[in-house]
């Protein structure tokens, strides 16, 4: 069964952002409810 949760930390490098890019894109097309925080500058 798929998991309950899924968290992500993606890293602020242009490849990283890009290939996070296309699991979000897959985690939606799969049916995945999908909340974004975005935490630059947070810490």
């Amino acid at each position: 069964s798929p998991p309950a949760r899924v968290l992500e930390i993606v890293g602020t490098g242009l490849e990283e952002l890009a290939d996070a890019r296309e699991r979000f894109k897959a985690y939606r097309k799969q049916g995945f409810e999908i909340e974004h925080h975005n935490m630059q500058g947070k810490a």
